[in-house]
């Protein structure tokens, strides 16, 4: 009996690739650093904050790096994709728990998710400060785990890595949203079945 549904944040809840692209381009400029590409920021999307700058910019001024990154984002509102707020609503008055599990820091993405009044609908948020591990390690859901058995979880996640994740720690379903980087023959070429795989959030609550 399903008891909670998790979601990753960015690309999966947040639309978020174009405008984090251009926070770091604006924090780059700022340092007098190479901007990075999109396929740059592409390749590293889905670690941890410090992997990224690590990876984009180099160690050197990794800590200054952060700080006018936080400093940029904070003038930025980033948005939910269509339907999501609808969704989640249908989700939690069914009965199920909300949760998150994220690499991002959650204060990357709790405003955003606060200023369309759905923040109070998760009772249980992992962002990456919780976790010394990233997906796809399954550890990541350590702290779901601990109070929920493996079948009574499912992930909702826009990547492989996430997949990946949910397959290894066993939970009892995965749900693949092609609002990110990965597409739905991506999915399929790595074992989701296809009525796993949906368009967006908006389809969760119907599966």
């Amino acid at each position: 009996m399903i008891e909670k549904v998790i979601f990753d944040a960015d690309l999966t809840l947040i639309d978020s690739f174009n405008v984090v692209h251009e926070i770091y381009c604006i924090t780059a400029r700022k340092l007098g650093l190479r901007e990075p590409s999109r396929d740059d920021l592409r390749r590293h999307w889905g670690k941890k904050i410090m992997e990224i700058i690590d990876g984009l910019f180099g160690k050197k001024q990794r800590n200054r790096i952060y700080e006018v990154l936080s400093e940029v984002g904070e003038g930025y509102e980033l948005q939910l994709f269509d339907g999501t707020v609808e969704a989640l609503k249908l989700i939690s008055k069914a009965g199920l728990s909300l949760g998150i599990l994220s690499t991002a820091d959650k204060r990357f993405f709790k405003p955003h998710l606060e200023r369309k009044g759905v923040w109070k609908l998760f009772d249980l948020i992992v962002g990456g400060e919780d976790i010394k591990v990233r997906k796809p390690d399954p550890a990541v859901f350590a702290v779901f785990l601990d109070r929920y058995k493996p079948e009574e979880l499912v992930y909702v996640g826009d990547s492989l890595v996430d997949w990946e994740a949910a397959r290894d720690a066993g939970l009892g379903l995965f749900l693949a949203v092609t609002t990110g980087h990965t597409s739905r023959n991506d999915f399929l070429s790595t074992g989701v079945p296809e009525i796993q795989i949906l368009d967006s959030v908006v389809n969760v609550p119907k599966a």
